[in-house]
């Protein structure tokens, strides 16, 4: 769509006279290619994909050279090439599926009407049944690195650092074909967390094609984990440049990396860059739902919840009492994991609390899809939003004839073939329906899930026991303690400052963070001491499991919210250990979720306006031990009686959100906000 024509007018015609068929867009080549016996159209398709689709204007598919565009055909998945495979990445979306698209891959792009092939291994497997060359060395440049690309995504790191330096061992590849492996590689440095080299690698394919966006894109991201604000600072500004060049066919993964809602708060920003992401998923033919009969006999409801963390994650430890709790005479409930398993209680635990639970780790989008459908879903509930791992493009051919986004993704996910989105009256006050292209669902109280049958945090009965305990995490025994244990990517230079001016304020006191990255330990230290405070005054803990984190976590004064990226399932542990947390209302969905935690655990007062009226509580708090100890008790004592732990009650909102949704749908009424207040 939008192409260039390759020839002149009375070419084509002469062209069309003779036979051939012209492809004007995307939608031509589609009816074109059904026409023909699959194993024909897959290879038009790779070709196509691989070696002549021209790139006139797009925004979004470009190789470094801008000269090539990359098309995945849903029909073919399973047919793409290897290429079409890594640079359609989802269509838009900085991952590849690591399913059908495989099977081609090591075929070369030329036996690709086999069935799904759903890792990289069978990818070798499939090329010896075709007769292929069926070594890793055997497959062209193309197709290793999107191979590589696959173990990135799926978190084989040491396979595929091997495979990489067997390609430049090897020096095989053209220029172009190089710059693709070193790319790659980069990003999988980046992924692992060794950023040194992940910078080292993007530097290098910087200088080759400068202010190329996906290369400052990832630079972006190293330096908020690792809280380089100058540097965040130096590439906002590139990318800005580039975001606004309307030419740029990076244009797209310039304005992703500085409008997502994790580092910007103007949620029309955050809906047109979602709004983008959803038309660039390549179309998909919808699957068709047969209507309920409206005057049937009750029947269960079919619920599935879609998500990628169903393990030892924080989605789970929110989700999994929820499930406990759900009316199973009302409704049947299906769980589709399409992430590792790690063996953890908390993902055995959620398993067991599900009726059906289908692992689907590594399946394409297409069989996530067909597994959707299979199982009769009647509302699929849609965890991930577009987080990474997510399954929006499987979820563009309505697998389930209501979708709906809920808890792991604060933001409208712009996307049309998601049919409402779960919120509460704060997370989105009314009047600010714009925001969304959903229909909202507003919950009573909070809209996020908790689970009341987690840990209860064992708290030090006396002074000296809580001192000692204080001691063996490294902190003082009598200074105010002020904690975050958000993720360091969330810690933003100007909420940083706002803590170091709490700092000063409240002398001796000390900042709890967790442990991250070592450069973002030295970065935090030395942005401390440039501002007049003692490094020694961060204290970093580790990353531990739930239990003690709990623990721990009981022995802070104050809790501090980070202003753009609120804490969720950090900020409502916290309150669950009795530490009251403070927050600032923001201006997204994002940055209103911990003022929706604290009104829902009755602490409002906890909830300010403005950084002013932050910094004045908290630095009152830090001096008013008596009034500090107060909302201790009452979190303690309210603990099991506020709205925000009654997961129970959570959970009958929820069942009312998805009867009247269905009740709806039935009746053959279309989506529409309403509000569930119990």
């Amino acid at each position: 769509d939008g192409v260039r024509p390759l020839y002149p007018a009375q070419e084509r015609d002469s062209c069309v006279r003779h036979g051939l068929v012209e492809i004007r867009n995307s939608g031509d080549l589609r009816k074109w290619l059904l026409t023909m016996p699959r194993e024909v159209s897959g290879i038009i398709a790779a070709r196509i994909a691989l070696r002549v689709w021209p790139l006139a204007r797009s925004d979004v598919f470009a190789d470094p050279d801008n000269r090539r565009v990359a098309l995945l055909l849903p029909k073919f998945r399973a047919a793409a090439s290897p290429w079409a495979a890594a640079k359609c990445a989802a269509q838009g979306e900085e991952r590849v599926r690591v399913a059908a698209t495989h099977a081609s891959l090591a075929a070369d792009a030329y036996h690709a009407s086999r069935a799904s092939i759903s890792a990289p291994q069978d990818a070798i497997a499939a090329a010896r049944d075709h007769k292929c060359q069926v070594t890793e060395a055997g497959l062209s440049v193309e197709a290793r690195a999107a191979l590589l690309s696959s173990y990135r995504l799926t978190g084989q790191y040491d396979l595929g650092e091997k495979l990489y330096w067997s390609l430049i061992e090897q020096a095989q590849a053209t220029e172009m074909e190089a710059w693709l492996l070193h790319f790659e590689m980069a990003c999988l440095y980046g992924q692992s967390g060794r950023y040194e080299e992940a910078n080292n690698l993007f530097g290098q394919l910087l200088s080759l094609v400068p202010d190329h966006a996906r290369c400052l894109a990832n630079l972006y991201q190293i330096a908020l984990d690792v809280c380089d604000w100058p540097l965040q600072r130096k590439l906002t500004q590139a990318l800005t440049a580039i975001a606004n060049d309307s030419q740029s066919p990076q244009r797209y993964y310039a304005y992703l990396a500085i409008h997502r809602f994790s580092v910007c708060d103007d949620p029309k920003a955050n809906l047109a860059i979602n709004a983008v992401r959803s038309k660039h998923l390549f179309p998909q033919d919808e699957y068709s739902h047969p209507a309920r009969p409206k005057n049937s006999a009750p029947q269960k409801i079919r619920i599935g919840y879609l998500g990628e963390p169903f393990r030892n994650h924080a989605r789970v430890h929110l989700l999994t009492g929820v499930l406990e709790h759900h009316d199973r005479q009302q409704f049947h409930i299906t769980a589709f994991g399409t992430g590792y398993d790690d063996k953890s209680v908390e993902r055995e635990r959620f398993v067991q609390a599900v009726d059906c639970y289908r692992d689907l780790y590594l399946a394409s989008d297409q069989a996530v899809a067909e597994h959707i459908a299979a199982d009769q879903i009647d509302i699929l509930v849609v965890t991930d939003g577009w987080n990474q791992g997510h399954r929006m493009a499987a979820l563009s051919a309505k697998p389930a004839p209501i979708q709906i986004a809920y808890l792991g993704h604060p933001c409208t996910t712009g996307a049309p073939f998601i049919d409402y989105a779960i919120v509460d009256h704060h997370t989105a006050p009314t009047g600010h329906n714009a925001e969304f292209s959903e229909p909202l669902i507003r919950l009573a109280g909070t809209y996020q899930a908790t689970d009341n049958k987690q840990y209860i945090p064992t708290i030090p009965e006396s002074a000296a026991a809580r001192g000692e305990a204080r001691r063996e995490h490294g902190l003082p025994a009598d200074a105010r303690v002020f904690v975050s244990f958000n993720q360091a990517y969330k810690l933003d230079q100007g909420t940083v400052d706002l803590w170091f001016s709490i700092l000063k304020a409240v002398p001796g006191s000390v900042l709890w963070l967790l442990q991250a990255h070592p450069q973002a330990v030295i970065n935090l230290q030395a942005a401390a001491e440039r501002d007049g405070i003692k490094a020694e005054r961060l204290i970093f803990a580790p990353k531990v499991k739930k239990a003690p984190h709990l623990d721990r976590l009981a022995l802070a004064d104050i809790g501090l919210d980070p202003l753009i990226y609120n804490g969720h399932t950090t900020t409502s542990d916290a309150l669950w250990a009795g530490v009251p947390v403070i927050a600032k209302d923001g201006r997204h969905f994002a940055s209103r979720v911990a003022a929706s935690l604290l009104r829902a655990a009755d602490c409002d007062q906890l909830a300010v306006p403005d950084i002013d009226a932050y910094r004045e509580l908290a630095i009152s708090l830090g001096h008013d031990h008596e009034r500090c100890r107060a909302l201790h008790d009452q979190l303690i004592k309210e603990r099991l009686n506020c709205r925000l732990f009654d997961t129970a009650a959570h959970t009958q909102l929820l069942e009312q959100a998805y009867r009247a949704v269905f009740d709806r749908a039935v009746a053959g009424h279309r989506p529409q906000a309403m509000a569930i207040d119990g």
